[in-house]
Order: C-alpha cells, then structure tokens, then sequence
C-alpha cells in the first residue's frame, strides 16, 4: 500500500512520541547503554559519536495502549512497524537534558494535538 505525506507524518509522530513517552516513564527498552561521556577525552567521545541505539516500535500497540493521544481516522495494521535508528544518542542525550525534558519533548509530539500540523506537508 502507498502512504500519502500525511500517513507518513503520523507514523512519525507515532514513532517519536512512544520512544520519549516510555523514556518518561523509565520503560524504554534499548539495544545500547549510554557509555559516561569525559569531555576531556577524545577516545569517549569518539565512541560516543559512533554509537547508536536502535528502538522498534508496534504503532498498533502505541494506539491501543494510548487512544487519547492517537487519530481515528488513520488506519494502523498490526504489520506496520517503526524502527528509529538514534545517532550518537549518549551525546545528544545530554546535550539535551540541559535544553528540554524528554516529557517536554513528548507532549509537543502526540499526534491528536499535532492533528492539524499533520497537514502543511
């Protein structure tokens, strides 16, 4: 099946929202652990800029376990998944962490408040 522009939005914010809901929350299930960054070696953040962490998410679970946050009038099919390949994340996890919380970051990404954003694309 072809995704319009729209559809790809949705799975997106789908996608974002469910990897920073769960980090919230302390659920987050990742293929990487975040090495201590020494910004005074230039070994520990070369492996931090190589590293990357690897997140799968179900959009048919995100929506069953969150329908406030989704919209009804995207049809999600228990095949669909999204993979998000995060770069660097240690790195730009603290970078972060001075600038936003990752409930912050959630909140601006639920779908059902972003519903009419979906469509400027």
């Amino acid at each position: 099946m072809l995704a319009s522009n729209v559809e790809i939005c949705y799975m997106i914010l789908i996608g974002m929202t469910d990897l920073f809901l769960k980090r919230h929350e302390g659920r987050l299930i990742s293929e990487y652990k975040a090495p201590e960054i020494d910004p005074e070696s230039a070994q520990s953040i070369e492996s931090a800029v190589g590293a990357e962490a690897v997140h799968r998410i179900r959009p048919d679970d995100f929506v069953f376990e969150n329908p406030h946050s989704s919209i009804d009038e995207f049809e999600i099919s228990k095949s669909d998944s999204i993979t998000i390949t995060e770069y660097a994340p240690g790195l730009f996890r603290k970078i972060r962490q001075e600038i936003i919380t990752d409930k912050a970051i959630y909140e601006s990404l639920i779908p059902s408040v972003n519903y009419s954003g979906i469509f400027n694309f």
